[in-house]
């Protein structure tokens, strides 16, 4: 199984704004600058989604590839 990657993000419709360390990094979504999706990588990935600006936080899970990634986004209504 491939493990999440920047690409599989950004193939979801994100763009990279930040890194705040080696393993931390943050992404916004293109069609809404507002929804924040931040990532932790590690074995397995951590993945925060919240509305920037409140940071009303949407979902936070931990998740291995783009497949489980995508799913969460659906199911909250983010894609």
């Amino acid at each position: 199984v491939k493990h999440l990657d920047r690409e599989d993000i950004e193939s979801l419709g994100f763009e990279f704004i930040t890194q705040g360390n080696v393993n931390n990094f943050t992404f916004q979504l293109k069609s809404d600058n507002f929804i924040r999706l931040s990532v932790a990588y590690g074995e397995p990935a951590q993945i925060s989604v919240y509305k920037y600006g409140d940071y009303d936080w949407l979902q936070k899970a931990f998740i291995k590839n783009k497949s489980e990634l995508k799913r969460i986004l659906t199911q909250i209504g983010v894609l």
